[in-house]
């Protein structure tokens, strides 16, 4: 029996040429499965994001708590330094020859003159915080919004202005110095300030009410009457 070779896509057979024949196979399916490893710190970790997503509204209404507190603490603190300078003031007739009272209370006087001062630029600096932050579409919600942390803002900032004219009135009763030239020194540094001040709460009772004549419902104007009558008196 001859070998059978396979000539170019035939079959040769006892010398004679028989063309292939395929014959399609049955198919057969197959599945291939991968095991994944599994990090046990990516779930842990994922488990703590998705925690840390459900706290952010109670995160963020602690921080509003937090900042409400640091603002009433500030207020305390002005005022505690208020009963001081009437103390001082109160006591300063029965010690204005005492040179040693004189001197141990204007280093404490001293001190709550620059606290007034850096009081003064927070102040100013959160004023023009929030108009950075006011919207572009001014709505009369947003718009009332800010016009009261704005009054609130121009309290404090008044306050704080009110302090420091006071702490450098009683700075000179301690020190004793009545010279024409350093009294009109301390009288221009509170002017300047006082000029600042009301400099900046036109400008923003300006830009409040042209931001009241454009909202969506233009009935904020009633609302913002204390910022736009006029400043309290600063001193």
């Amino acid at each position: 029996k001859a070998t059978p070779h396979v000539y170019a896509g035939t079959f040769n057979r006892g010398g004679k040429a028989v063309m292939a024949k395929f014959i399609k196979a049955p198919s057969q399916a197959m599945t291939t499965t991968t095991a994944i490893p599994i990090d046990p710190l990516t779930l842990v970790m994922a488990a703590m994001l998705v925690s840390v997503g459900k706290k952010l509204d109670g995160i963020q209404q602690t921080q509003e708590s937090i900042l409400s507190f640091l603002e009433q603490d500030k207020r305390a603190a002005m005022q505690a330094d208020l009963n001081i300078l009437t103390d001082e003031l109160e006591n300063y007739k029965y010690n204005w020859d005492n040179d040693q009272y004189k001197s141990n209370h204007h280093m404490k006087v001293l001190d709550i003159k620059q606290s007034a001062e850096k009081n003064l630029i927070f102040y100013q600096q959160q004023i023009a915080s929030v108009i950075e932050k006011m919207p572009s579409i001014h709505g009369e919600q947003a718009v009332n919004s800010s016009v009261k942390k704005l009054i609130a803002l121009f309290h404090d900032e008044r306050m704080a202005l009110y302090m420091l004219a006071f702490s450098s009135f009683v700075e000179v009763m301690l020190l004793g110095n009545f010279a024409a030239e350093y009294l009109a020194s301390v009288a221009a540094k509170v002017e300047e300030c006082d000029t600042r001040y009301r400099s900046q709460y036109a400008q923003c009772r300006d830009m409040i009410r042209k931001y009241a004549s454009e909202t969506l419902e233009k009935q904020a104007m009633g609302t913002l009457g204390t910022l736009l009558k006029k400043p309290g008196n600063a001193l």
